[in-house]
C-alpha cells in the first residue's frame, strides 16, 4: 500500500512507533501543518486537521486499473474542501471518484456528478 512505503520511510526518519494516527499527529505539529491527507489504498483514506483525524474505510471495488485514482482522489478532495464541503463528507466523495476511477481501465475515465452521486447512492453513503 502506498501509505506504507512513504510512511513507513517518514516513521523511519523521525523514530515515530508504529500507530499510524500519532505518526500524521506527530508530523502535521513537528512541520505545523493545518492538514495531512494519507490515502491507503483498499482501505480508504485518511485525514487529519486540527479538529481531529477523519476516515473512511473506501469502498469495495472491482480492480481495473489504479492509475489516475490517486490523483482523482486528492483532485475531488481539495475541490470539495475548496467549496466548503465538510471535511467528512470531502473524504467521502474523494473516496467515490478514487474507486470509480480504479474500476475503469485508464487514468482518466470520464466521471459525471451524476455518476458519482449514484455510486454513493449505491453504496450507502451520503453526503452534501
Amino acid at each position: 500500500m502506498w501509505y506504507e512505503n512513504e510512511m513507513s520511510l517518514l516513521a523511519d526518519w523521525y523514530d515515530l512507533e508504529s500507530n499510524i494516527e500519532n505518526q500524521i499527529e506527530y508530523l502535521a505539529d513537528r512541520f505545523e501543518l493545518k492538514m495531512v491527507i494519507v490515502t491507503l489504498g483498499a482501505d480508504g483514506a485518511m485525514v487529519f486537521t486540527e479538529d481531529g483525524i477523519y476516515q473512511h474505510p473506501g469502498f469495495e471495488i472491482e480492480v481495473q486499473d489504479t492509475i489516475g485514482s490517486g490523483d482523482s482522489f486528492l483532485a475531488m478532495f481539495l475541490h470539495s474542501v475548496f467549496h466548503k464541503m465538510p471535511i467528512l463528507d470531502a473524504l467521502t466523495k474523494a473516496c467515490a471518484v478514487g474507486a470509480i476511477v480504479a474500476s475503469h481501465k485508464g487514468a482518466t475515465p470520464s466521471i459525471t456528478e451524476k455518476e458519482i452521486e449514484e455510486f454513493l447512492t449505491i453504496n450507502h453513503q451520503n453526503y452534501v
